[in-house]
């Protein structure tokens, strides 16, 4: 059982050695924090052939934004939320969007 445990610690110095050696030859040159992207690319939001009814439970900042970019796209969005005022306000901020309970959520 000893030696297992010197074996372990062993190993364990032997990382902790490489550890102090790595960055000896690491420091050649300066990684960039962001190596391959200059300036952000735009994307446009491409419109769908076929729209769907798609139902937004939760319009906080995830669902909302899921939301949005549905109705961008070209879909019919209804959001719900547990306090009604939070989906009739995204709603308000999205054109083309509805505001309506869990249950009509659901049913759409």
């Amino acid at each position: 059982m000893s030696g297992l445990k010197t074996r372990r610690h062993v190993m364990m110095l032997g990382l902790g050695a490489f550890a102090f050696a790595a960055p000896s030859f690491a420091q050649d040159a300066p990684i960039p924090a962001r190596p391959f992207v200059e300036v952000p690319v735009a994307h446009p939001i491409p419109r769908t052939a076929k729209p769907m009814k798609i139902g937004v439970i939760g319009s906080g900042n995830i669902g909302g934004t899921v939301g949005e970019l549905f109705a961008k796209s070209g879909h019919q969005v209804m959001y719900s939320d547990r306090d009604e005022a939070n989906a009739k306000a995204q709603a308000a901020r999205v054109a083309g969007t509805r505001a309506g309970t869990i249950a009509e959520t659901i049913g759409q």
